[in-house]
């Protein structure tokens, strides 16, 4: 067994199989579309705990930003050094960068594993693949579910705790630019897949919208605490 069939072998272990008994018992309840938000919504809540480290983190690399522009205006011209600086600062305050990627890479398996069980399982007649206007394993005709997928992805970002790349306006004008271009490509995306990963993709969305909105609060309210 090669490298890549035992990770697969893995993937479909921890990822594949378990969200492919889930859906069958929900779905067997409440339909594949209930289902779906429903299984979206548990495992909304399953990772939580690595959404909150991934917001604590973009937090406190926000906080970071005026000591990282600093770095770059005094390295300038020594890459090498500016990674070595902005490593040891990162390490002095506790920040793990990577760990903001966390969310994403769970996204893309848990967005993998739905695929495939859409197209394997439906086409098995294991489903019924009706919801609404939608037939789950072909994309939306009425181009609802697409439009509503780009919006809550381009609201989820705003709300995000982005730090700037760079004090230059020219760049932070461009960084405006890839979010909607990004909402613009999952418009796309959702418009070309079957409408049971555009619903997957509206509920995470929104739900990691309002995630991101309490935890701001939270997290402006815990400020305010402290500064009395």
């Amino acid at each position: 067994m090669t490298i890549w069939q035992t990770i697969y072998s893995i993937w479909q272990t921890l990822v594949q199989h378990p969200l492919t008994l889930g859906l069958v018992f929900f779905s067997s309840h409440i339909g594949l579309g209930g289902g779906i938000i429903l299984i979206t919504v548990l495992i909304k809540i399953i990772l939580l705990p690595v959404n909150l480290l991934s917001f604590r983190h973009a937090n406190q690399i926000a906080g970071l930003q005026g000591d990282i522009d600093k770095l770059k205006k005094k390295y300038q011209k020594h890459p090498q050094k500016l990674a070595r600086a902005q490593a040891a600062l990162f390490k002095e305050k506790g920040v793990v960068p990577a760990a903001g990627c966390l969310p994403a890479i769970v996204q893309l398996l848990l967005f993998l594993a739905l695929y495939q069980i859409l197209i394997q399982q439906v086409n098995a007649n294991q489903f019924d693949p009706s919801f609404f206007w939608l037939d789950l394993t072909k994309p939306d005709p009425l181009f609802i579910l697409p439009l509503l997928a780009g919006l809550s992805q381009l609201g989820s970002v705003l709300v995000a705790p982005a730090p700037q790349i760079t004090s230059n306006t020219q760049a932070q004008k461009m960084q405006k630019q890839m979010m909607f271009f990004m909402s613009i490509f999952t418009v796309f995306i959702a418009s070309r897949f079957p409408s049971g990963i555009a619903l997957y993709w509206v509920v995470n969305s929104v739900l990691s919208l309002l995630q991101q909105l309490i935890m701001k609060q939270a997290a402006v309210k815990k400020v305010s605490v402290k500064n009395k």
